[in-house]
Parts: C-alpha cells; structure tokens; sequence
C-alpha cells in the first residue's frame, strides 16, 4: 500500500509539473499602467495602475480550447502622477480591491485577469479627473463596473471615487498625450497589463521609460520599440484637429466681422474649411453652357426641367448651378425629391446611382453640361 501511495504521488506531482510547464496551471502576478496623459504644463504624467495576483488554470487558447479560469488573490488600483524630469511616483487615490476579487473568473489567455479600461484627463486647475471601467463577460451580457472621480490638491475640489455597477463610459481616451513634441505611450505588456510608461520625443526620435514593470525590461531588452510606438501615434492626428480649428475659429471670426451671424458664419466656414484642405471636400455641382447644337456631339442624358418643375425645389443645387456657371455648388444631399407631375428627378437619381457624374440640363432654351465632382 506504501508503494502504491507513493507512485501515486509521483505520479500527481508529474501531473502537476506537466500541468505548471505547460502554464495549464499558474500563479501569476501582474503590474500595469494605463491610460497615461500629461499635466497641462508638463510636469507630470498622471496614469491607472493596476497590481494583480492569483491563479489560472485550463487551456485558454482563444479560437481553439474553452476558456482558462482565473482566481485573484489580489487585485488594486491607484491614480498616480509621476514626475517628468525625475520619474518620481506617488499615488494619489487607491483602491485596494475591485469586483474581481475572490471570484472564479472565465477569460483567455492574453487577458486572463480581465482588461481593463480606464482614462486620465488633468485640468488646467490642476484637478484630474478619472476614470476605471471593468467588464466581466457573463451570460446574457457583460457586468460592468466603474470608478468615475476627481483628484485635486484642494480638498473641496476632490471627488473620491467607489466602485458602481452598471453603465458604460463616455470618457473617451486620456488627454492631453502631447506635450510640445514629447508624447506618451503606454507600452503593451503580458496578459494585457501595459508594462511601462514610456515619453518619446519627435524630435530626436528617442524613447525613454518613466516608470516601467519589472517584466518590461525582459519583454523590451533593449528599450522601448520606437517603431512600434508611431504605429500608434495619436501626434499627426491631434496636430491636424488643433490646426482644424484654429483656423475654424478665424474663419469665424472673419465672417462674423463681416457681418454675418454666428450660424452663418459657422456654415460658411465649413465650405471655406474644404477649400483650404482642412476637411474633405462635400461633392460639388458645377455648370457649364453649351453652344446652340453642341449637345448633339455628346451621350449624355438630357433632362428638360420646365420653370414650374424648378420652382417647385426639387431642385435647388442645379437652379443654383445655372446661375452661376463654373462656380462650384454644394451638392444636395441624398436623393432628388421624387415630384409628382414630372418624372426627371426619378431619371436623375438613377443616373447619378449608376455612378455616372456628368448629365445635360435643359432650362429656359439653353442647354448646360453639369458635373457633379467628389473628393480628391
């Protein structure tokens, strides 16, 4: 009985070896952080970390095996700030546990210990306002929780957070990640859980970890990846909108000077906006005037549109057209009103559906080739 007690302890122990080398049972401990953005004068860098530990057993290959399941030991948050210059870190609010704790979780590796989302917006005042959101996946749909707060240096303007069931959050990503050329990055990492806080400067193109994990050394030896780090830039993009609207606010203004009420101003700065490459362009309708004949040279469709047709509104880019050949006309929206007497508009949406972007027009004994003309 002694001999057989004992194969099967080696044998449990082989089971178990097996099972730990082919990570089918783990413990495992994480460090993350999230979500990082810059004070307004570049000082700091405010981030959600994340510190997780527990075990996981199963396959968990996602697409191939049922999931792993996952138990947490241990499980915190915390809002810190981290000094630009120096890297010093101190934790401004922190959560010792979160909804996960002490639960049987279902999830695939890659993202065992649950993901979690969270953004970071400091303010001008010097407040940061935050928020944490976590989605357990359950039948029939997922269980959220949420940390949504304030930190500020000045008691009155600080809103602790506690964890809330239910909702979704409509913070959008942190900001702002740009401080003049310098931008920060939150470094991918296992399981999940962004190693490191890392700064790249455009400039010279040379990265540096603020405040990193003890994996990320091993996962990145020889620093942070700077090709990978512009792969998911956000500088060109948020470079762009800030152009875009400062010179939204001086077409305006300029509009506004001239005469026009807000509302027009605004209207007339989109069209300006196209024209100077700031937006795309909206499609266009220009009209050209033919010479007596010269449409018998072309396969075009010709629509004859009588006065009453038009002056029913049907269709107001091309009377606009008409009136002012070359110009370019912002095209009408949609489809042409389908009138009940006349059948061109019916015609001229099919036409236009083909993609076809020419057609002739015929109004008040003149004939006129009309282009309509998209984005370039």
């Amino acid at each position: 009985m002694r001999k057989v007690a004992v194969v099967f302890a080696v044998l449990a122990l082989a089971v178990l070896g097996a099972a730990w080398w082919l990570k089918l049972v783990t413990w495992e401990t994480h460090a993350g952080y999230f979500a990082p953005a810059f004070s307004h004068d570049g000082r700091y860098v405010y981030a959600v970390t994340r510190e997780t530990a527990g075990f996981t057993w199963g396959f968990g290959w996602e697409h191939f095996t049922p999931p792993a399941r996952a138990w947490l030991h241990a499980d915190r948050i915390a809002v810190i700030r981290i000094e630009t210059a120096t890297g010093k870190t101190e934790a401004l609010e922190s959560w010792p546990t979160t909804p996960l704790l002490a639960r049987v979780l279902s999830e695939y590796r890659g993202r065992i210990f649950n993901t979690m989302r969270a953004s970071v917006r400091p303010e001008a005042s010097g407040a940061v306002r935050y928020e944490v959101e976590i989605a357990i996946p359950v039948v029939p749909s997922s269980e959220i929780h949420r940390l949504s707060g304030q930190w500020s240096a000045q008691p009155q303007m600080q809103r602790r957070a506690d964890w809330q069931r239910g909702g979704y959050s409509g913070a959008g990503p942190s900001e702002p990640v740009l401080s003049g050329q310098v931008e920060v990055f939150a470094l991918s990492g296992p399981e999940s859980f962004p190693c490191a806080v890392v700064l790249l400067d455009h400039a010279s193109m040379k990265a540096r970890v603020l405040a990193g994990s003890a994996t990320c050394h091993g996962r990145h030896p020889e620093g942070p990846p700077v090709e990978a780090l512009l792969e998911v830039s956000r500088k060109q993009d948020i470079e762009r909108t800030a152009a875009l609207e400062r010179a939204r606010k001086a077409l305006v203004t300029g509009y506004m000077s001239q005469g026009a009420s807000e509302g027009e101003a605004m209207l007339k700065s989109i069209r300006a906006l196209e024209d100077h490459g700031y937006l795309p362009k909206s499609p266009r309708l220009v009209a050209h005037r033919l010479a007596p004949g010269e449409f018998a040279t072309t396969a075009l469709p010709l629509f004859e549109i009588a006065d009453a047709e038009m002056a029913s509104g049907i269709f107001p880019d091309i009377e606009k057209a008409l009136a002012a050949p070359g110009e370019e006309i912002d095209r009408s929206m949609g489809k042409y009103i389908v009138h009940d007497h006349y059948d061109n508009s019916r015609r001229l949406n099919a036409h236009l559906a083909s993609g076809a972007r020419e057609f002739l027009v015929r109004y008040r004994g003149e004939t006129w080739r009309l282009e309509v003309r998209y984005a370039r």
